[in-house]
């Protein structure tokens, strides 16, 4: 049996290395011009005036950090605004160490804290697990759940699912421009010998951007996404928003870069033009 004496000097120790190295450090920063001066230039006044009022409120509560609007980390502590502080000193002193992102992104970056209190530690914890596991998926706890190195951060802030834009760039010119003549499409629905989807674990993280992207879009941009598939397919039958998901996340999966991709939609592209012209000029 563990000996509670060591447990707690583990936490006590462990709470004065936080103390120094962290809140200290950061509170400092916070409070003087060029913290002031970092925090309206990159977040705004609007969070700034609630940082700076609230940041000593024990309001026992979750908070998110999105960035283009995509969870990018999920935390909880009993001072909130605090906490988020203790992101921003590190966001001034490494994003891209911590966060993934170069100082010219952070205007991208926007904070939530929930309206909901926990008066106990586990409460809290299971409900940040709960929000994390569930629902947001945030970009740097995307593997089992835990923090992902320093080191892999960047690429996986940087991956091209994880931004909303470069997905409806990728849809339209996978799915309505050129590069559709190249798709096996049924081979993305019912699967084919060399895709066995049934043995394949797909990519969670873009699984749910792929999702959360497709129920964004308005009633006529999602006819028309539908409407274009089912084309793709071969005009029979009718394309459901479940199955266009699936479609896309399969159709998507393992294409790491967005360049890469597009580069290869604009050659299957040229390929058709090319093929065009010949089959119109004999």
């Amino acid at each position: 049996m563990k000996s509670i004496t060591n447990i707690n000097t583990r936490n006590y120790e462990s709470e004065q290395w936080f103390l120094e190295n962290i809140r200290k450090p950061a509170q400092a920063f916070l409070a003087s011009e060029e913290g002031h001066a970092f925090v309206r230039a990159h977040f705004g006044d609007e969070f700034a005036d609630t940082l700076y009022e609230r940041m000593d409120e024990p309001l026992c509560r979750i908070y998110l950090i999105r960035y283009k609007g995509i969870p990018l980390y999920r935390g909880e502590s009993v001072k909130p605004y605090a906490r988020l502080g203790d992101h921003i000193f590190h966001m001034h002193e490494d994003s891209r160490s911590y966060f993934g992102l170069e100082e010219h992104e952070l205007p991208f970056v926007t904070f939530e804290v929930g309206s909901l209190s926990y008066s106990g530690l586990s409460e809290r914890r299971a409900a940040e697990m709960a929000a994390i596991i569930q629902s947001e998926l945030p970009i740097l706890q995307g593997k089992n759940h835990l923090c992902i190195l320093r080191k892999d951060r960047y690429d996986a802030t940087h991956t091209w699912y994880n931004d909303r834009d470069q997905i409806a760039k990728a849809i339209e010119k996978t799915v309505f421009g050129p590069g559709r003549y190249c798709v096996q499409w049924r081979d993305f629905v019912y699967g084919n010998p060399c895709l066995k989807w049934s043995e394949q674990e797909l990519d969670e993280t873009q699984t749910v951007r792929i999702g959360q992207f497709v129920d964004a879009l308005s009633r006529e941009e999602l006819r028309s996404l539908l409407h274009q598939l089912a084309q793709n397919l071969g005009g029979s039958g009718y394309v459901t928003t479940r199955m266009a998901k699936l479609i896309l996340t399969r159709l998507f999966d393992g294409n790491e870069t967005l360049d890469d991709f597009f580069q290869m939609m604009q050659l299957s592209s040229d390929i058709i033009s090319e093929n065009l012209k010949v089959t119109v000029t004999e």
